[in-house]
């Protein structure tokens, strides 16, 4: 599998996430402002080093330079990945708590386990590169 994902590449689209939420005119204006754009499928992290998935199903489209049936196998497949345990990590909520976790090597799904009770969430961004090269 490492053999065959070397190389490619697949088309990234916010479209692909937000674009069934809002009408042809929004669509139009998000696809303006933020086009599909390819990254590897594998990428390197650029502080360890290390090679990892860069495919998720919020925002791949398609994986490029493959016939459509090999690709959409292919991306499922890797898609799929996600849902084995044996890559995963879940957190227990408790008071004060505080997750941290890199985005350019990981996936997230907040499960909405915590009812009745109310999540706050605060984001902060690290600055890094604007696109994965590799």
């Amino acid at each position: 599998m490492k053999a065959r994902l070397t190389g490619l590449r697949a088309e990234h689209d916010i479209l692909q996430s937000y674009g069934w939420r809002v009408d042809e005119a929004k669509r139009a204006e998000l696809a303006k402002a933020y086009p599909p754009v390819d990254h590897p499928v594998v990428r390197t992290h650029p502080e360890t080093g290390e090679a990892h998935l860069f495919v998720n199903h919020v925002f791949t489209r398609r994986i490029l330079g493959l016939p459509e049936d090999e690709a959409k196998a292919l991306l499922a497949y890797l898609i799929d990945r996600v849902k084995a345990p044996e890559y995963q990590v879940r957190f227990t909520w408790t008071p004060n708590a505080v997750v941290f976790w890199d985005n350019r090597a990981t996936q997230h799904y907040a499960v909405l386990d915590y009812f009745p009770h109310e999540r706050v969430v605060e984001r902060v961004t690290v600055q890094g590169e604007d696109r994965p090269t590799a």
